[in-house]
């Protein structure tokens, strides 16, 4: 039987390597430096990456999957990753209201006189938060504005 306390023996020499011993024969070194490099890189994939990346370019705009995923409260709805394609290829300023409404159906929450809002599913930052991409429109019903709110 041995005694793990008795011969377990944690050395850090020169502050760089860590010198563990185990049952006073098994002798592990470990880079310090490297450790925290290595940390600070499964910190950036893991917690800072998914803040940054952009997750609303993943996939062409297709409409009838938008249709689909009307008044979705689905955290993965696919209307998020298409939404920068709908933004860049088929959404234009001064479109009237009914032409959004054609393209996308009818906005997922109340519509209001001057904002139209879909739902984009948990997208931004962490996703812990719903996303929509929001429409504004000038008094004669024309889009001004398009925006992504986290919300």
């Amino acid at each position: 039987n041995f005694d793990i306390v008795s011969y377990f023996d944690i050395r850090i020499s020169d502050l760089v390597v860590l010198e563990i011993h185990l049952f006073g024969q098994v002798t592990f070194y470990f880079d310090v430096s490297l450790a925290a490099g290595l940390a600070g890189i499964v910190f950036f994939k893991i917690i800072l990456y998914p803040v940054f990346e952009n997750r609303f370019d993943d996939r062409t705009f297709e409409r009838g999957l938008w249709h689909t995923y009307h008044q979705s409260m689905d955290r993965d709805n696919p209307r998020g990753n298409m939404v920068d394609d709908l933004r860049e290829n088929h959404l234009r300023r001064g479109m009237k209201k009914e032409e959004v409404i054609a393209l996308l159906g009818e906005p997922d929450f109340e519509k209001q006189t001057h904002v139209f809002k879909y739902i984009l599913g948990m997208w931004s930052g962490t996703r812990i938060d719903y996303d929509s991409l929001d429409m504004e429109f000038d008094l004669s019903g024309r889009l001004v504005k398009t925006s992504i709110v986290q919300h």
